[in-house]
């Protein structure tokens, strides 16, 4: 077939073009927190009396915590669509993404995994195990959440919606069991602000929601259980306990681990009116249940993905690619060399090199590095509040409801810091717990005029230099890859894209992901490997083939009819 105009699909289409983009929800807070700073350093009697009210309000909504929790999801839900819609269409950029999307690609066509491709050395990519099968190396729970998405509402990102709206419904039900109504509803508002409608978890597949769900039903059935054994908040600790060892298995052990004991310690001494077999009998039998399930269901994927119950895709993957632990005390593995210089690029440069330089780093240099790794961990869900919380923090430690927060959030971040690499998602089973801490040092600052005002000033001055230094830029190669796709798949016909990347491609811009199906999609993008690309496309006759030059030197990518086709 002969290809229609090449560099007509790349119109006004630029690698090297970045957009300033400030989330809507950013903007929102920074402008509440500068008039109630400005409010409060002039007028805090008014001020005072102005939120008297609205708390009022809050207090009495707080007392039907159904109608809350659904109030808050609906809330979510709706903000998230709109802003998708109307301000931001999220596309994906990270490999990561890709690699989720890959899973519901699998999930929604009905399938665990994928056969592996004959041609398998043409897409391997980084993020995804193409044999023994061919299928996602991440655990199973966000590419469920987005192939629920792909097949009730035909799109992914309906998922990832669907179950932020969820996540934060589930967190005013965790505030609600640990605070006064009015201040629970306080937290699950600020939550919602922070992640449910615009932040990165609300709009990319990355990640985030699943097991923000799942640390909320673990840490909101605590104070339930508690006061005194129950079948349904038992229920729930095992449901968010599966989700997370289904999402992020290291992390979600962290976040549960201080429930667990917290529980078992209650079950030992069987205080006040229950006996230690009611405790038994109505919390940990009935939480058990749930976890022994996902535990099944996590097995069979795993079974089905690498042959082996025990042997998660993940770690599968780690062994034949990467060049790191994923701890910094593990031994690094020595797969073979990469056949491609992009993944090389990135599995032994630059992951080697940041896992090296913390293993070797002085005491000063490791300090610093992990810092910058708390900074990072906790930007996404706490940014704009953690200068109040910081503030209150000494306050906060005369509580003793707080105290067991505190310390297993502080047990939680030492864990996560172990990790080689750290994303802002990785502390999203403990988002929901850390937002009750925020709605208390709010509760505190409120209470001293003070330190109220001087908190505030705090928080909003913390907030523009987050904003300024964190928001930055958002680079456009999702939006150009999608909308080349997309042009491309309007073509009667189909494609396969040869990519031939340049010495100076920067590794984390990707092009060579497919979809479940490679043989049937109408758009297969395949590595480039010389004479081999021979059998690529006797494999796919009829297509018109591609070759796609990217450099970051170029302007653009050059995409030209392949030369011997």
């Amino acid at each position: 077939m002969t290809p229609p105009d090449a560099q007509g699909l790349l119109a006004a289409l630029d690698l090297r073009s970045f957009r300033y983009w400030v989330r809507p929800n950013e903007v929102v807070e920074l402008l509440l927190m500068a008039g109630v700073v400005a409010a409060a350093s002039r007028l805090p009697v008014r001020v005072r009396d102005l939120l008297a009210r609205p708390l009022r309000w809050a207090g009495r909504a707080g007392r039907r915590p159904g109608v809350l929790c659904a109030f808050v999801g609906i809330l979510s839900f709706l903000g998230a669509v709109l802003t998708g819609v109307l301000v931001h269409a999220p596309e994906p950029s990270f490999h990561d993404e890709f690699s989720y999307l890959l899973g519901a690609d699998t999930f929604a066509s009905g399938r665990l995994t994928n056969p592996p491709h004959p041609l398998w050395e043409h897409f391997e990519t980084p993020h995804v195990l193409p044999q023994p099968t061919y299928q996602s190396k991440y655990p199973p729970a966000q590419a469920a959440a987005l192939a629920a998405g792909q097949v009730a509402a035909g799109d992914p990102i309906a998922g990832v919606w669907l179950s932020t709206a969820v996540a934060c419904a589930a967190a005013a039900w965790c505030l609600l069991g640990w605070l006064p109504p009015r201040w629970a509803v306080v937290g699950a508002l600020l939550l919602l602000l922070r992640v449910g409608i615009a932040g990165r978890w609300a709009q990319s597949y990355w990640g985030g929601s699943v097991a923000l769900l799942g640390g909320a039903l673990v840490w909101g059935a605590l104070p339930r259980l508690w006061r005194s054994p129950s079948i349904p908040p038992a229920l729930a600790l095992g449901t968010g306990a599966g989700i997370l060892a289904c999402a992020r298995p290291f992390e979600g052990f962290l976040a549960t681990a201080p429930v667990v004991a917290a529980l078992l310690w209650r079950t030992a001494a069987a205080p006040g009116a229950h006996p230690r077999a009611a405790w038994i009998l109505r919390a940990l039998l009935p939480a058990a249940v749930p976890v022994l399930a996902a535990l099944a269901a996590h097995g069979a994927y795993n079974r089905a993905v690498t042959g082996d119950p025990l042997t998660m895709p993940y770690f599968l993957h780690q062994q034949r690619y990467a060049h790191i632990s994923p701890f910094l005390w593990g031994t690094p593995p020595d797969p073979p060399p990469s056949r491609h210089d992009a993944m090389r690029q990135y599995f032994e440069e630059e992951e080697r090199a940041t896992f090296e330089a913390q293993r070797s780093a002085s005491i000063g240099k490791l300090v610093r590095v992990t810092l910058f790794k708390v900074v990072r961990a906790t930007e996404q869900p706490f940014a704009a509040w953690a200068p109040a919380l910081l503030l209150a923090l000494p306050l906060l430690w005369r509580r003793r409801a707080a105290r067991p927060l505190i310390l297993a959030g502080g047990l939680f971040v030492a864990g996560v810091m172990c990790e080689t690499v750290v994303h802002p998602h990785y502390t999203a089973p403990m988002t929901a717990a850390g937002f009750v801490l925020v709605a208390y040092a709010v509760r505190i600052l409120a209470a001293r005029r003070r330190a109220a005002a001087a908190g505030l000033v705090l928080v909003s001055a913390g907030y523009l230099v987050w904003l300024w230094t964190a928001a930055g830029t958002e680079d456009a190669f999702g939006s150009t890859r999608a909308h080349f796709q997309q042009r491309l798949e309007e073509l009667e016909g189909e494609d396969v894209v040869v990519v031939r990347y340049g010495p100076n491609h920067m590794c984390h811009l990707e092009w060579v992901y497919n979809r479940a199906d490679i043989d049937r999609s109408a758009v297969v993008w395949a590595r480039d490997l010389g004479a081999e690309n021979a059998r690529l496309f006797a494999h796919f006759p009829g297509r018109r083939a591609w070759l796609l030059e990217v450099d970051w030197d170029h302007e653009m990518p050059r995409l030209t009819p392949y030369p011997e086709r």
